[in-house]
């Protein structure tokens, strides 16, 4: 965090806001004053102990696989496979999105997400596909495994079904609201921090 940020207060209308000292209330214009310097953001030791590799399949928006690449950089998430139609770091509003972690997550880009899902199979990872479906187990029931590869779809109509039959898991996050439906990018962060925390 810049050390020049703090929450500054307006000596006028009162609005509370986060931005560098000396500056005019955005919404009166009038003077504020600096109460109290933003939190610095120091790193934690990582504490991700499984293997978890991300794989996007034909998601539709670029902002969602931006948030996805910054969570896999912030949960130690070595590598992205980005299948179908998403987008790839190439596209400039991706980059935007991803704030720079597109640079610090490898990925690969793969034209049939199936057949990437079939070699990940056959490679010893356990394939978790995120979706809502009669046959899904709640994500804190997938049992512990050494690496897992964690599928989310399309916005629209979700995880291919024909890699829903290759899953070892097809897992949903419970939730308690009345919309109970997560965004997909939101979704990968938690089930991901969820399979890479220790579990016994």
């Amino acid at each position: 965090m810049d050390k020049n940020w703090h929450f500054l207060q307006c000596d006028d209308c009162g609005l509370r806001f986060p931005g560098e000292v000396d500056i005019a209330c955005p919404v009166c214009k009038a003077s504020t004053k600096a109460t109290i310097a933003a939190a610095s953001h120091e790193d934690m030791d990582g504490r991700a102990t499984q293997t978890v590799l991300g794989v996007i399949d034909n998601l539709r928006s670029v902002h969602n696989i931006g948030s996805i690449f910054r969570s896999a950089d912030c949960l130690g998430i070595k590598e992205l496979v980005i299948g179908g139609i998403s987008a790839t770091p190439d596209h400039p509003k991706l980059a935007r999105a991803a704030l720079g972690a597109q640079d610090f997550v490898s990925w690969r880009y793969v034209k049939n997400t199936l057949l990437e899902v079939e070699a990940l199979k056959a490679a010893g990872y356990t394939i978790v596909a995120l979706e809502a479906t009669s046959t899904s187990i709640p994500l804190d029931e997938v049992p512990p495994a050494n690496k897992y590869a964690v599928v989310v779809g399309n916005e629209v109509v979700g995880v291919d079904p024909h890699i829903l039959q290759q899953a070892d898991y097809i897992a949903a996050i419970p939730m308690t609201g009345n919309k109970r439906s997560m965004n997909a990018a939101v979704a990968f962060g938690v089930a991901s921090y969820a399979l890479a925390k220790p579990r016994t």
